[in-house]
């Protein structure tokens, strides 16, 4: 039962796809903006009443699965030359880092398949620059900020307000570097807690700096010690040839066109239905 609705399913989408590959306005980049945390799936799909009642402020992030999606339909799009990515509120509502990197895989399977990602950046923090790094090419702001300073970790420690409560904790602990329970057993960080937290900062960011210098065709010598002066102005970073240009996003289409043929940039939401829909089966039809 199941390959039938998958069949009916996808001859829907295979007539949606020829009406798509109709001839229409021209789309040379899709712009996609990148903002929230991504989680990895998306939630299941409540009531309509549900959905329109829910603020939208406390509405879920859009995840990684949706994403990809989008992405996969762009790079199947015949007469598409690529992505431009909005990059925005990375910072603000900041992912894992292991969600950037995500996005970034997901980056270039796009750019495997030819097409080509532009990054615009009004600024750029860890999360951002990190996955923006990712991109052919990255442009910034010119009154933009490159802030990448480092990483730093923060750990909480309750034992100063366990001893005003008359809470005495209990713990097992086997070595100094097993240190899960030290907020709770110790008013502050021991030098064996600070020597481990610290090898594991410094773990990442030389991942970090090795992924930015490949990318962007850099010594490494050379982006660790742009974060170690960081901050500084977009030009700088443009000089070190940590981003490729400067302007203002208006003028992103002369730039990424010619002053007599501007690039068409077109927001998801308008090309949404003139991209190719992949093809789906939830089960296997049986061999005859």
């Amino acid at each position: 039962m199941i390959w039938i609705v998958d069949l009916l399913r996808n001859a829907l989408r295979f007539v949606f796809n020829l009406i798509a590959r109709l001839p229409g306005p021209r789309v040379d980049y899709v712009v996609v903006e990148v903002a929230g945390s991504y989680p990895e799936r998306t939630p299941p799909r409540r009531p309509l009443l549900q959905r329109l009642a829910q603020p939208p402020w406390r509405r879920p992030d859009e995840s990684l699965e949706a994403l990809r999606a989008r992405l996969e339909r762009i790079a199947a799009a015949p007469r598409v030359r690529g992505v431009l990515l909005r990059v925005r509120d990375l910072g603000r509502f900041p992912p894992r880092l292991a969600t950037v990197q995500s996005l970034r895989d997901a980056l270039a399977e796009v750019r495997r398949r030819g097409k080509r990602i532009v990054a615009y950046l009004p600024a750029a923090d860890l999360p951002s620059y990190y996955l923006a790094a990712a991109a052919d090419e990255i442009w910034m702001a010119e009154a933009g900020t490159w802030q990448i300073t480092g990483l730093r970790s923060e750990i909480t420690f309750f034992r100063q307000a366990f001893d005003r409560a008359g809470i005495l904790p209990e713990f097992e602990r086997i070595a100094e570097y097993k240190t899960a329970a030290d907020p709770f057993m110790r008013p502050a960080m021991s030098e064996h807690h600070r020597e481990m937290v610290e090898s594991l900062l410094d773990s990442i960011l030389y991942d970090l700096v090795r992924d930015v210098a490949a990318a962007r065709r850099l010594d490494p010598a050379a982006v660790r010690a742009a974060i170690d002066r960081a901050p500084f102005g977009a030009e700088q970073a443009r000089a070190a040839g940590l981003i490729d240009g400067l302007c203002y996003e208006d003028e992103l289409p002369s730039r990424l066109g010619t002053p007599d043929r501007p690039a068409a940039l077109v927001p998801w939401a308008q090309t949404r239905r003139r991209l190719p829909v992949p093809y789906q089966w939830r089960a296997r039809m049986p061999l005859i």
